[in-house]
């Protein structure tokens, strides 16, 4: 009987440690995932500038995976990496990106399995020179393998 209950509070006590063992390599596996979504919006500021060169759109493009896919339901778009690429590369050299956006707040992330869903504004300057305006929140979702970003699902 006593070798009964040592053996239980032997398995509980075991379940325990797995538990909060699994749970830190959890909360690191997200805090990565939140390093990989800084890294990306940074990267992407540096390319909505005037300044930027196709060496900042390749960095950008190297946080994505090879299979990479970018959707935007509202608009009924849906592209390869090599199509976001493309897209990018013509809005540079369409003079889209003209540093209007001035920096970006991530408001909020939600984890889930290997995605993060992303709620961030654009500070954007109305007119050249003027002080930069919040603009509304929009979220995207982001799907990751390993360190990857293997998808962005944009709802705005």
């Amino acid at each position: 009987m006593v070798k009964n209950k040592i053996a239980l509070i032997g398995t509980v006590f075991l379940c325990f440690v797995s538990l909060s063992g699994h749970t830190q390599a959890s909360a690191e596996h997200k805090d990565s995932l939140k390093n990989v979504i800084r890294k990306y919006y940074a990267a992407e500021l540096k390319v909505l500038q005037s300044y930027s060169e196709e060496t900042d759109i390749n960095a950008l493009f190297e946080l994505f995976s090879e299979g990479f896919e970018f959707e935007h339901p509202k608009e009924n778009i849906k592209m390869t990496k090599q199509e976001y690429l493309q897209k990018y590369l013509d809005n540079k050299k369409d003079g889209v990106f003209n540093s209007s956006v001035a920096n970006l707040k991530i408001k909020g992330m939600l984890p889930g399995l290997n995605s993060l869903a992303v709620d961030r504004a654009y500070l954007q300057r109305p007119s050249e020179g003027a002080e930069p305006v919040e603009m509304p929140s929009c979220m995207s979702l982001f799907e990751f393998e390993g360190e990857k970003i293997s998808k962005i699902v944009s709802y705005w």
